[in-house]
């Protein structure tokens, strides 16, 4: 019962300095995948998917990804299944990471976590019903790669801000246009013209980041100049500070936002790329599970009070 105490402890800490001010949250750059959790008899399989999906996520080289021998080194190459803020934080500090993975399978439902390794809060979740009349390993891959997809449909962002080595600044003017190098991948279909927002992502409740929990704030605007390889050439139109753009913002292209989500989210993915006889069309997210959002006030509330009937108790 302690250690019941001591969570709940853990959460009131870590989420009492939101309540006074946001918390600001920035690129998404290094990422832990850890081994898929399911039952010892098909972990073979999984572990062919689990390569699959490392592939899947460093394929237009967004994220770097730490490697196998990197995890076993760390002793820390295991499959594993919801984390607790604490031991998020943890295997964040000791792992260097931006952001954590878990994909673990319970019963017939398949579900795939991404944890902020530097506070423990949940960036992402979701999760998918298999099929019951087909076996497990025949739905695996295409049940991982769909989460996968939606997750990279869902990052509010989909370029960073990068600093020229030979300019050796964010901001630059080049025949009287300001101008800024953003990253933005291998794969974008990204083009000349497109609108260009630089923003803010900040927490605002206990919800997933990049659900309901995160707010977007737009402090600069541009246009695409130029596109080159995985990077694009940004014109600034405007800005509340020209000075404020610094290495490693998020940049947000609502046009290629756009086309990811149509491409890409989960609904769109079962309805035109899964065959019904793999996988079932009953999909849940976390959202559509929970009763209401609930304010961040709400849930300190209840902690509190858990929090006094627990030390009352014992």
């Amino acid at each position: 019962m302690k250690a019941v105490v001591l969570s709940i402890t853990f959460w009131v800490t870590l989420w009492l300095p939101s309540a006074s001010h946001a918390l600001e949250y920035g690129l998404i750059r290094r990422l832990v995948v850890f081994p898929i959790l399911v039952p010892e008899e098909i972990s073979d399989v999984a572990e062919q998917v689990w390569w699959d999906m490392r592939e899947q996520l460093t394929r237009d080289r967004r994220f770097l990804l730490a490697s196998k021998y990197f995890l076993q080194k760390k002793d820390v190459y295991q499959p594993r299944g919801a984390l607790s803020p604490a031991d998020a934080i943890i295997l964040g500090k000791l792992l260097d990471a931006h952001a954590l993975v878990v994909t673990y399978l319970q019963k017939n439902t398949l579900s795939m976590v991404v944890y902020s390794g530097e506070d423990g809060s949940l960036f992402w979740k979701k999760k998918l019903n298999l099929h019951q009349s087909v076996r497990v390993p025949r739905q695996l891959s295409k049940a991982v790669s769909t989460l996968v997809n939606d997750f990279l449909a869902t990052l509010p962002y989909q370029g960073f801000q990068i600093v020229d080595a030979l300019i050796g600044q964010a901001i630059y003017e080049q025949d009287g246009v300001e101008l800024a190098k953003v990253e933005i991948g291998l794969q974008s279909q990204i083009q000349v013209g497109d609108p260009v927002q630089w923003i803010r992502l900040t927490r605002v409740n206990l919800e997933p980041l990049f659900a309901d929990g995160g707010r977007i704030t737009v402090f600069a605007e541009g246009k695409v100049a130029k596109v080159e390889s995985q990077h694009a050439l940004v014109e600034v139109v405007r800005a509340k500070n020209k000075n404020e753009i610094n290495e490693a913002d998020l940049v947000r292209f609502p046009a290629e936002l756009k086309r990811l989500n149509e491409d890409l989210a989960m609904e769109e993915e079962l309805k035109r790329k899964i065959s019904p006889e793999f996988i079932s069309s009953e999909l849940e997210s976390v959202n559509a599970q929970k009763n209401a959002k609930k304010p961040l006030a709400s849930s300190l509330a209840w902690i509190m009070g858990m929090m006094a009937y627990l030390l009352l108790a014992f």
